[in-house]
């Protein structure tokens, strides 16, 4: 019996999480972010991050998949470790990650997390004797200002990413309302630049 029930925990973990990193998987993202939306229908804002590593594909191409899949976890390790408790944490899969942090109600609340992020990702990565500098891009968006729908949160925190990524890399970059065209400082998306190392 007790084998079964751990069987079943197992099965139960698998359906919520990534296996890889240990945090939440792109269904479990999904389900948390429709609750944050019914959330803020009581009055409790919040903000979505997505962060992708730059050029992660070179990480593999360049060390093997080994060190790219150890590389993500201690991406991971330190999301957590820049986060509140209660701070939701997934990989959407490859190397892109997503927060959803309640209660956030200014932009300025939300680009001190993304720019804190940005300089924990940064610091150099000892793994299986290799020494590894990165960086990431953060998009942001913020519920209700930039969307009141998992569609158009997801599709705008996109856009914010791309914009973060259009600026040079290692920065983020935060959704601005009424802009639908596609992203760049002029048409809508604000980039804020956290100096970094040069991408690998």
């Amino acid at each position: 019996m007790d084998e079964r029930r751990k069987e079943e925990q197992s099965v139960e973990w698998l359906s919520h999480n990534d296996p890889l990193t240990e945090v939440a998987n792109p269904l479990y993202f999904g389900e948390e972010l429709e609750n944050a939306l019914r959330q803020m229908k009581l009055g409790i804002s919040f903000a979505v991050y997505l962060i992708d590593i730059d050029r992660f594909v070179e990480i593999n191409e360049t060390y093997g998949h080994a060190v790219g899949d150890a590389v993500l976890r201690k991406v991971a390790e330190r999301v957590m470790k820049n986060v509140r408790k209660h701070d939701f944490v997934a990989r959407l899969g490859g190397d892109e990650f997503a927060i959803i942090q309640a209660g956030v109600k200014t932009q300025a609340e939300a680009e001190r997390l993304a720019k804190r992020l940005l300089r924990a990702i940064r610091e150099p990565f000892d793994i299986l004797g290799h020494r590894i500098s990165i960086s990431a891009s953060i998009g942001v968006v913020l519920a209700p200002q930039h969307g009141t729908s998992s569609l158009e949160l997801i599709k705008n925190v996109y856009l914010a990413l791309s914009a973060a990524k259009a600026a040079g890399r290692a920065t983020h970059a935060v959704f601005e309302e009424g802009r639908h065209d596609m992203p760049s400082e002029r048409d809508g998306i604000s980039a804020g630049h956290t100096s970094g190392p040069a991408n690998r």
